[in-house]
């Protein structure tokens, strides 16, 4: 399938990249990646949808990838993500697309539920959405994270290199998980893990997804020690009406494991969600 690069300058001057298919068609699907992630991650998603009819969008948020890396704590928050989106779709003239989010991405995509797009979203799915929350029991991990929390806010981490490796996500699908954090520590500033931090802590998740209204499926990793499935669970209870699958075997990047199940899921799902009533 064709597809071509493409760039767009946000209200507040970032540069932002992202990756579409360039058949057009009624039927859009936007993909965020997470944390220190990259639109790669989503490369086999891309195939799978454009080839059953759908125009994709892959996106770089800011700070990753191929968009602008020199983003201050300011202006690195999941409301000015979700702006970004708001703004790209205004230029892009999209008034319905079905939007799927990888953990951090899918904080992205919950934020996206309380701008304008929630008029122009047909669906969304959320893949091990990570979000801080002390209602529900954290393991050992997550306490870690947050007892560290405090810190980052204290300690200014400067900006790198402006320029760092662009790994391919989804030819590591069969790699061990440290493979992973090595790639993202080689392809990152140590400061976009800070600022990713700080942004989780500042929104509440389920605050925003008890008021979501939108056709959610929910996708959980049966191993994942990042975001627990209980987590995922936890969303599923608040969100009205929502689908909530686990994959026992999946890891935090079940989305990049499972390429041969998770887009048909997410297909039959689209199809069964927006099917008209009869």
């Amino acid at each position: 399938m064709p597809f071509q690069d493409n760039e767009f300058l946000t209200s507040d001057r970032v540069r932002l990249y992202y990756r579409q298919s360039t058949a057009p068609s009624p039927n859009k699907i936007v993909f965020l990646h997470g944390l220190t992630g990259n639109r790669t991650a989503w490369e086999e998603y891309e195939q799978f949808f454009a080839a059953h009819g759908y125009q994709t969008f892959a996106f770089d948020l800011r700070g990753h990838g191929k968009s602008q890396k020199n983003i201050n704590h300011n202006s690195f928050t999941l409301a000015r993500m979700a702006q970004d989106l708001v703004e790209w779709a205004n230029i892009e003239k999209i008034t319905k697309f079905h939007l799927v989010g990888h953990c951090f991405g899918g904080l992205v995509s919950l934020q996206a539920t309380d701008t304008p797009l929630r008029d122009k979203l047909s669906t969304l799915t959320l893949i091990c959405p990570f979000y801080q929350d002390h209602r529900v029991q954290p393991n050992l991990l997550r306490h870690l994270l947050y007892a560290i929390l405090p810190l980052a806010k204290l300690v200014p981490l400067p900006q790198l290199r402006q320029s760092f490796r662009y790994p391919e996500y989804w030819r590591l699908k069969d790699k061990p998980y440290p493979v992973f954090l090595c790639n993202d520590l080689l392809s990152n500033p140590l400061s976009l893990y800070q600022n990713g931090l700080l942004a989780t802590a500042r929104i509440d998740a389920l605050q925003t997804a008890a008021h979501i209204r939108i056709p959610t499926y929910l996708l959980a990793g049966g191993k994942d020690d990042f975001v627990p499935p209980r987590f995922v669970q936890k969303l599923h209870q608040t969100i009205a009406g929502s689908r909530y699958e686990l994959f026992p075997s999946g890891d935090h990047i079940v989305n990049i494991r499972k390429p041969d199940t998770i887009p048909a899921r997410i297909h039959q799902f689209i199809v069964t969600a927006t099917k008209p009533m009869l």
